[in-house]
């Protein structure tokens, strides 16, 4: 029966939906108007919207969706894995991704987004949709959310929302609100442009009337390649899973097959062949509380140990972009599509002209916002001599007037300025609400929805000295930095940090959040999970440095003394200046450095994208460099299992450390920030500061802007605001 409701709605053609949409239209007209829910029915109906008032229709949608999504939106905790999920029931039924729960009957922790924490229990999963369910044991009554049915199955071209834990949980935002639209649609998969990163997993794919119709599966390098298990899937398996069954039934595991050396389908002491089989049957007896001198079926033991195939059998429906169905929607009517972006661009046309493409040492670095005083721009970009082209092709020469190193922004002074400034919104969008980027170009360059409304993003104040895997759901290390804390602590590559004295970190921005009440110099106690076993050390923190802000990119030899690069890594500042291997690091700026400490000292209050100057001894000669500092992740993690910037996309060099800015999900390079922010009445409401990740770009806010700017009345050059 599934499967045919199924054909029935692929083989639903372009001419019949029309033909249903222009006879509801008919009988609007006859009976008197239509409703907000009539409005949303036709607007989400039509191939792209076609005017502003399709796209407030879409906006109002979104935000409706979002207010509903956002409270039962969870975060999950299960064993070393760590996820999001969505409450599908007021008792308190949740669904997640099968990788994260990994098999039934396991205790989980739930953390809902006003922080409350409740226990749970996982149940079944459905292996080939990667869909698991759990069980809150707490008492209570607790938000939750609609699943789709049978008679609304999920169509290509449909809007969605989407909704997790990117990065981890962080109680210091909500869920942030990806808002995107349905690409294919089969049986185990849901393809969709809504933006989804590591820590989403679990988490809820939402239609347009606030329905659940996935779960955030998995990703590629493409950022329109976000994947999603159905629903409608696994409501077929959901007596198996609501039992805590593992659907399809999966494979025993072939272990114990290799322990019945007889082949009798039972396994005893005596028939292992060799010490090192007894040594594993006498571990399985003592684990297991077993008779030692007993025969053991092999399928009693499965039952008793509850081994599964598990992870061979999430990998057997793979999605392959490059043999797409016959009824995945065009590459043009994606969100950020050519088709959809027209439909922007009257918004654009007119700011078009207070937009400037700033350009230094003859490169393309960002855009540029007119206002009345001059031009603003994302400052640790400009690196040299500016120069800012303008809509209708002049080139004009600038000079830095002031810069605002809390916010990054520069202001530029043009050797004439005869372009309109922008005009302020008096208006702060909400979650949902459409944000457009424009630039010099007819069409937008991107847009996206408000994700999170503004907060302030968090440079470190105090660190362990370790990179976090940003790949894996929790915070795993991937490398501990010479000399740090962690180090001294001896904290290992692959511990799992789980708290910081009794808080508990999720994930790389749970773990910065965490620590960001310390200073350098406080101990803390830090929690790890190393090879199964929970151990505890005591870490005295240490400031800022290269641990997390800007980095050269490279090691020091700690044997000699001096600050003598011992490695310069690929990709680094050091190395696109020329820094070699034995180069002796003599002095930044013009403070005299003799050792890796002062190294660390000197550069603390710099932030990744700033240019600083050394000297340096090679061979005998004092040679300047200017460095361009970069963020530590995107030069010591050099993992390839990692592969963070692949799936984050370019970023911007500096992204964090910000007093105020509004997150959403327009898909940007680097060098589009520093222009304008639209919302859907063409108002300006922001400035674009930086690409953070796959999911997030920053925007100042108009009014931190403003008062930022009523501060620089001083027409001469000034010294940069800390």
């Amino acid at each position: 029966m599934t499967e045919f409701v199924r054909r029935s709605f692929y083989r639903v053609g372009t001419a019949t939906i029309l033909s249903l949409t222009w006879l509801l239209v008919a009988l609007l007209l006859v009976t008197g108007g239509a409703s907000a829910s009539d409005d949303l029915f036709l607007v989400a109906g039509k191939a792209v919207p076609e005017n502003a008032a399709d796209l407030r229709v879409l906006e109002q949608a979104a935000s409706a969706v979002a207010a509903k999504a956002i409270p039962c939106t969870v975060g999950i905790r299960v064993g070393q894995n760590y996820g999001s999920g969505v409450v599908i029931s007021e008792n308190g039924l949740i669904l997640t991704a099968a990788h994260v729960t990994s098999r039934p009957g396991r205790p989980a922790e739930i953390r809902f987004p006003d922080g409350t924490t409740v226990s749970g229990k996982t149940l079944g999963m459905n292996m080939e949709a990667d869909g698991a369910l759990i069980q809150i044991t707490d008492e209570g009554k607790w938000p939750f959310a609609p699943l789709v049915t049978l008679d609304d199955y999920p169509r290509p071209g449909d809007w969605c929302v989407a909704t997790g834990h990117p990065g981890g949980f962080d109680d210091k935002r909500s869920p942030p609100v990806r808002f995107g639209r349905l690409i294919d649609v089969n049986k185990y998969i849901l393809r969709s442009d809504c933006t989804i990163n590591s820590g989403d997993s679990g988490g809820p794919l939402f239609d347009i009337e606030g329905r659940v119709i996935g779960i955030h599966s998995r990703i590629s390098e493409e950022a329109t390649v976000n994947l999603h298990g159905p629903v409608l899937e696994f409501l077929e398996s959901w007596s198996q899973m609501r039992g805590g069954k593992i659907y399809p039934k999966v494979p025993n595991s072939r272990f114990l097959e290799k322990l019945d050396a007889d082949g009798d389908g039972s396994i005893t002491r005596g028939e292992q062949p060799d010490d090192t089989r007894r040594r594993i049957y006498d571990r399985l007896v003592e684990k297991y509380n077993l008779d030692a001198d007993a025969a053991h079926p092999i399928d009693d033991l499965v039952d008793k140990f509850e081994w599964r195939d598990i992870a061979a059998r999430l990998e057997i429906r793979p999605y392959e972009t490059s043999s797409k169905p016959g009824h995945s929607l065009p590459r043009e009517r994606f969100i950020r599509g050519q088709s959809v972006r027209a439909t922007f661009a009257s918004l654009a046309k007119e700011v078009r002209k207070s937009i400037v493409e700033v350009r230094s040492d003859n490169k393309v670095v960002a855009l540029g916002t007119v206002v009345p005083q001059g031009v603003l721009t994302k400052a640790s970009q400009l690196t040299g001599e500016v120069v800012c082209k303008t809509h209708d092709g002049r080139e004009l020469t600038a000079t830095v007037a002031h810069t605002d190193a809390k916010h990054d922004l520069a202001l530029l002074k043009l050797e004439e300025n005869d372009l309109p400034a922008i005009s302020w919104s008096d208006s702060t969008p909400a979650i949902g609400h459409w944000l457009v980027t424009p630039s010099l170009k007819a069409k937008p360059t991107s847009l996206g929805v408000v994700s999170v409304t503004g907060r302030k993003i968090e440079g470190a104040g105090a660190v362990l000295g370790v990179q976090i895997d940003p790949t894996n759901e929790g915070a795993l290390i991937a490398t501990v930095l010479d000399g740090s804390a962690a180090a001294n602590a001896g904290l290992q590559r692959n511990d799992l940090i789980t708290h910081i004295l009794e808080q508990r970190v999720a994930g790389h921005k749970a773990l910065q959040a965490a620590l960001g009440k310390y200073a350098a110099g406080d101990k803390v106690k830090v929690r790890v999970v190393r090879d199964g076993k929970a151990i505890i050390s005591d870490c005295v923190v240490g400031p800022k440095a290269e641990a997390e802000g800007g980095v050269l990119g490279v090691k020091i030899d700690p044997s000699t003394g001096g600050a003598l690069v011992a490695k310069v890594f690929d990709g680094s500042g050091a190395a696109s200046a020329g820094l070699k291997q034995n180069d002796l690091i003599t002095h930044v700026f013009d403070q005299r450095v003799t050792g890796l400490e002062e190294l660390k000292a000197k550069l603390r209050k710099y932030h990744a994208g700033d240019i600083v100057k050394t000297k340096v001894v090679r061979d005998g000669n004092e040679t300047d460099f200017d460095i361009r500092l970069g963020m530590p992740e995107d030069i010591f993690i050099q993992d390839e299992r990692f592969g963070s910037g692949k799936l984050n996309g370019e970023l911007s060099l500096r992204r964090d450390d910000f007093p105020d800015v509004i997150q959403h999900d327009s898909v940007l390079e680097p060098n589009d920030v520093g222009g304008p922010v639209l919302d859907v009445s063409g108002k300006v409401v922001a400035i674009n500061i930086a690409r953070a990740d796959r999911v997030a770009t920053y925007a100042v806010p108009g009014r931190t802007i403003q008062e930022m700017l009523d501060k620089w009345s001083d027409p001469e050059p000034q010294e940069s605001t800390e």
